[in-house]
């Protein structure tokens, strides 16, 4: 069996281009995991091992609706709905005031779980997962990705033209996470990763801001070249938009459970400590530009990766056309 395991590694590690995709670090995980029930096997496990996503979270909350295998689907659902709200700082009992006043929702409407749902609709559920970003398989309980996918491996424009979009229309309220697992060594291939959280505020609730996550599926391979200068191309750009970036330090089971969208980001995100653990843009500056510059023995090739792939005549393609729009939105109307 162990045999049978190393030659699929094996498999995949000649498949590099597959591997920075969601669903391949999804493969490696089970694969992983499988490695260490066969390790484990006979062995005496008090602890119990938690698999649904909601248990694990909501003990770690303190929460004690825990949504149970064998429950009402409906009242899952409902929990379902809650979570959304409490797992982005938005209490129960603040979620009328948050929610578009279209709604025409009530304090009272939250006084217990049947009372929820009964003002429960489409449009409800639709709306909540459109302002958070939520899958809507999750809330209807048939996936347990929280957040779709969004894989920018090898689609590095498509980063671009999301990011750009978010400057657009949040300013200054758009935050940029790079989320890195070791010491970062571009002769290390398959040990160290980054992964991108970005986030921007939806509203405030007595002065207090609600974001919205969106965790990116990729998993960059900071020890594969072509991986590592799609990496450093986005950090690139989001410094060149002028957006507020931060780069921290995660567990690699964390870093997989945020790219994967199966965790909240929100709750990882305020674990942090004031102060950051790196600097991203020591990895795209030259010398010249400061005097902690790093890997600057490749920041020019980057850069011509840049040119070369086509990345800048794109940016400035699209923040032209975002000019315009927004022009043409401040022009008096007729």
């Amino acid at each position: 069996m162990m045999e049978s395991l190393q030659s699929v590694l094996d498999s995949i590690i000649k498949n590099r281009e597959w591997l920075f995709s969601g669903v391949g670090l999804s493969v490696i995980t089970l694969i992983i995991f499988i490695y260490k029930k066969i390790r484990n096997h006979g062995k005496d496990h008090t602890k119990p091992n938690h698999t649904s996503y909601n248990i694990t979270y909501l003990e770690a909350t303190k929460n004690e609706n825990i949504i149970e295998e064998g429950s009402n689907p409906l009242y899952d659902l409902v929990e379902r709905f809650k979570l959304v709200y409490v797992s982005h700082g938005i209490a129960v009992n603040q979620i009328s005031v948050f929610v578009d006043s279209g709604f025409n929702l009530k304090l009272s409407d939250f006084r217990d779980n049947d009372s929820i749902l009964n003002i429960l609709n489409e449009e409800l559920l639709q709306w909540t997962c459109d302002t958070f970003g939520i899958n809507r398989d999750w809330i209807d309980g048939t996936s347990d990705r929280i957040y779709r996918p969004r894989n920018f491996y090898k689609d590095v424009t498509g980063f671009i033209k999301l990011i750009v979009g978010l400057k657009e229309k949040h300013g200054d309220d758009v935050e940029v996470y790079f989320l890195k697992n070791g010491k970062l060594d571009p002769d290390e291939y398959g040990k160290h990763y980054v992964v991108i959280i970005i986030r921007s505020i939806i509203k405030n609730i007595n002065n207090k801001p609600v974001y919205m996550n969106i965790p990116i599926s990729t998993n960059w391979d900071w020890g594969y070249w072509r991986s590592r200068y799609q990496l450093k191309s986005i950090i690139y750009f989001v410094q060149k938009l002028d957006i507020y970036f931060q780069g921290y330090d995660i567990d690699t089971i964390t870093q997989n459970n945020l790219s994967s969208g199966q965790i909240y980001p929100e709750v990882e995100l305020n674990k942090f400590q004031i102060g950051h653990t790196w600097y991203p843009e020591d990895f795209i500056d030259l010398p010249s530009q400061s005097v902690q510059a790093k890997e600057t023995d490749e920041t020019k090739k980057v850069r011509e990766y840049i040119r070369l792939e086509g990345y800048e005549k794109y940016f400035k393609q699209i923040i032209s056309v975002e000019k315009e729009h927004l022009e043409t939105q401040k022009m008096p109307q007729p």
